[in-house]
């Protein structure tokens, strides 16, 4: 198991490597001067008499920026000799992208392009605000998901699965901004009735103050629009389980439904539930633009929508990568839980 987690762990560095290079890339195309937004943000002035950019001023934080140098660590160029093959230039580690890459390593994202914060202290900040809700909202949405996926599963013909079933597809239907906008318009507020006036209002905190009591009403609407989509999926992976011939040989064994449903269905079932229920941690961080957005909740969605509403672009980049991040280990946990609950796997593992 240790061999197996380190070459799984090992696979992933490839992966990350070229998310780096692809928010190095990604911070080349932003729309903006990195000059003039780092004396901004040092509060230089720049302007001449007749209002243009001082040019000294200018070069001498451009060559401190590093702008001078080569962008990575070689580059292929048309050959001064021949014109079949192309010549390679080596420029070393004296380059933008390994001063870029080392800062990164040494968590140094930059300052923010609108007020010179420190970016990674604003987006872990933010992110706390984001796991206040979205922790609680996937332990209750998996918890959720398997059982009623397991009860529709086992009595499919019952009213209340077909019930279920109806108002899964219906509610996975409804743009997730809409029903979480007529949340806020009616249960949040006394104006149609005192009686639907049964959460807390949306309002503006200030210095970051938000009562616990605040993300009831996000987690319900979290949890509801996951269930929807991941009970279903429980419900077929029990209904095809349920039909395999092992399945019937044990029910020919006598054995009890609480012991083929513990023994046998859960840990197969597994095996196509741990895909799923990892790939939803991503889905719904990225989901969370929509609801801190409607709530007002200053995670890192909201932060994300404000910093490209106002270009604030050097705020973009912790951001990525914290998404990059989790959405990697949530790959790796997948892999990592496929080796307890798979028997391939197992087996594979004992025969190394």
């Amino acid at each position: 198991m240790v061999k197996y987690s380190i070459r799984r762990i090992l696979m992933i560095i490839p992966l990350l490597m070229f998310i780096v290079y692809a928010l190095f890339t990604l911070t080349k195309l932003f729309p903006y001067d990195p000059v003039i937004q780092s004396l901004e943000n040092k509060g230089v002035d720049f302007l001449n008499s007749d209002g243009l950019y001082d040019q000294p001023i200018y070069d001498a934080e451009f060559i401190r920026l590093g702008l001078d140098k080569p962008v990575f660590y070689g580059a292929i160029t048309p050959s001064k000799t021949t014109a079949i093959l192309p010549s390679f230039q080596w420029y070393g580690a004296d380059n933008q992208f390994h001063s870029w890459f080392m800062g990164l390593i040494t968590l140094d994202f930059g300052s923010s392009s609108i007020d010179g914060s420190n970016t990674l202290s604003t987006t872990l900040k933010a992110f706390g605000y984001t796991l206040n809700y979205m922790l609680p909202a996937l332990l209750f949405t998996f918890l959720l998901a398997f059982g009623l996926g397991v009860l529709m599963g086992r009595h499919p013909d019952r009213l209340s699965s077909r019930i279920l079933d109806v108002f899964f597809y219906s509610l996975a239907s409804l743009p997730v901004f809409w029903v979480a906008s007529l949340a806020v318009v009616y249960l949040t507020t006394p104006l149609y009735s005192k009686y639907l006036d049964v959460f807390p209002r949306v309002d503006v905190f200030v210095n970051g103050d938000i009562p616990m009591t605040y993300y009831t009403l996000p987690i319900i609407l979290v949890v509801i629009f996951s269930v929807a989509y991941l009970a279903t999926q429980v419900k077929n992976i029990y209904i095809d389980i349920a039909k395999s011939p092992y399945i019937d040989s044990l029910k020919a064994r006598g054995l009890s439904h609480r012991i083929i449903l513990m023994n046998h269905m859960i840990p197969n079932m597994m095996i196509s539930l741990v895909t799923i229920f990892t790939l939803t941690i991503p889905v719904a961080l990225g989901g969370s633009v929509v609801i801190e957005q409607i709530f007002n909740i200053p995670g890192v969605g909201l932060l994300l929508l404000s910093a490209i509403s106002v270009s604030d672009w050097m705020m973009v980049v912790p951001i990525v990568t914290l998404i990059a991040i989790i959405t990697t280990l949530s790959y790796l946990a997948s892999d990592l839980l496929y080796a307890i609950f798979d028997p391939r796997v197992k087996q594979q593992l004992s025969d190394e």
